[in-house]
């Protein structure tokens, strides 16, 4: 997917805009310690997430190396 395609999906459309709710009803208001990024693109979901949870690990993973080497 290109970049601009992702960064309007996360930021513009908010895509995860739906985790503060998730994780207040799950008991964590302070979200997640540890977020799994797999399938990273190129990172815009990442950075997101250390954005909006800034206390949490973030462990990115691109399997594609084409992918990988533009990220």
């Amino acid at each position: 997917m290109p970049a601009a395609t992702v960064f309007q999906h996360v930021w513009i459309e908010n895509e995860f805009g739906f985790l503060d709710d998730l994780f207040v009803r799950a008991g964590m208001p302070h979200g997640p310690a540890t977020i799994l990024d797999l399938g990273m693109n190129c990172g815009v979901a990442a950075l997101y997430m250390s954005l909006r949870f800034p206390q949490a690990q973030i462990v990115s993973v691109e399997p594609s190396a084409t992918t990988f080497a533009v990220a």
